[in-house]
């Protein structure tokens, strides 16, 4: 079964059609996550096909780092990672920050008197 046409995932996803085909070609380093999430909706992507999508974009970051120990508990480091404001470094760290607030939202939390 053959899949949606270039301009149909483009106008779906709301990017144009040389920017899919950039996309396509596997030029997704500089993609935004909200555009990256419009493409996976447009190819209808299973979780599994979406995560790997999102993957390839997690690629080739440039990420500074500081290491605190956390004190309460003996041996565990708390790591911060940051990355130049406006780079693609940094819009792919917020996604990737994304997924994390979306899974502990998931998880629920102790219950507090």
């Amino acid at each position: 079964m053959p899949g949606p046409r270039r301009s149909e995932v483009a106008a779906l996803a709301g990017v144009s059609v040389e920017h899919d085909a950039e996309l396509e070609r596997g030029a997704i380093a500089g993609a935004s996550s909200s555009v990256l999430e419009a493409v996976a909706a447009a190819l209808r992507l299973d979780e599994t096909e979406r995560a790997h999508l999102l993957d390839l974009a997690m690629r080739d970051l440039t990420l500074a780092y500081e290491e605190l120990a956390v004190t309460a508990e003996p041996g565990h480091v708390l790591l911060i990672c940051t990355a130049e404001p406006g780079s693609p470094s940094a819009e792919r760290l917020r996604l990737l920050a994304s997924w994390g607030a979306d899974q502990h939202a998931a998880v629920p939390g102790p219950t507090r008197p």
